[in-house]
């Protein structure tokens, strides 16, 4: 955008240095976390022109992600990772989120990554106690050993 001056999209009032804004893969939508008077949740609008505000359904908290293929919103809730499918044709849609799983039980921390196949790469935060490291030497002879 050179020579452009900025302007607004959205105007929220959610006041948490956690709020954040991500856009779609194909730069169509903005996924952001909004405060108005009657709730707090995570909205969907359309990018650059701020058009449209639809809200992701039993979003109470403020942080998301989109999948790589644009096709669903990760989102977390009360320590759960869950899924919402999302369409932008013929209408936006999105679906009621699905729990993926509890971290809570496992300590996970929500600290994750997406693989391209929808896979979630997830970390377990052991206490100090707990923690150890594993050294695996020689590992690729073990396939060698196989081909023979």
């Amino acid at each position: 955008m050179r020579g452009g001056s900025p302007s607004t999209i959205v105007k929220s009032l959610l006041a948490s240095p956690r709020a954040r804004f991500v856009f779609s893969p194909d730069g169509n939508f903005m996924l952001y976390a909004a405060a108005s008077a009657h709730s707090d949740g995570l909205f969907l609008t359309r990018y650059p022109t701020g058009a449209g505000k639809w809200p992701v359904p039993q979003s109470n908290g403020n942080r998301a992600v989109w999948s790589r293929d644009g096709r669903s919103l990760y989102l977390v809730l009360d320590n759960r990772l869950m899924t919402a499918s999302f369409t932008a044709s013929p209408a936006v849609s999105i679906g009621e989120p699905r729990m993926l799983f509890d971290a809570t039980p496992l300590n996970v921390t929500l600290d994750r990554n997406f693989l391209s196949d929808g896979t979630v790469i997830a970390v377990q935060d052991l206490p100090p106690d707990k923690r150890q490291i594993v050294l695996v030497q020689n590992w690729f002879a073990e396939f060698r050993d196989e081909e023979k």
